[in-house]
């Protein structure tokens, strides 16, 4: 099913959702997920200030994919402009993922 989000509650509503799905308390879920039962809270609620690493873990531990619809933009430009992400990342010391 794809659904359209617009804002942080949408996100948070079909986390929720999938999650209760799947037979999940919300506890239960932030461990199975290594993520804190704040952070699944604030989640499933909108919160508009969450790490974006921990969200595309919970997104993917869920089975959530995440797909934009970008306008005009051919792979050679999305693939230079991730190479320039990598490398900033490997400047600052982290490794790129």
């Amino acid at each position: 099913m794809r659904v359209t989000i617009t804002d942080a509650e949408e996100i948070g509503a079909v986390v929720r959702a999938v999650r209760k799905r799947g037979g999940l308390r919300q506890d239960d879920a932030a461990g199975l997920l290594s993520v804190g039962e704040s952070f699944m809270f604030k989640l499933e609620n909108g919160e508009t200030s969450l790490q974006w690493r921990k969200l595309f873990q919970v997104l993917q531990g869920l089975g959530i994919h995440v797909e934009l619809d970008v306008p005009d933009l051919t792979p050679a430009v999305l693939e230079h402009e991730r190479a320039r992400m990598h490398e900033r990342q490997f400047r600052r010391g982290r490794s790129p993922e």
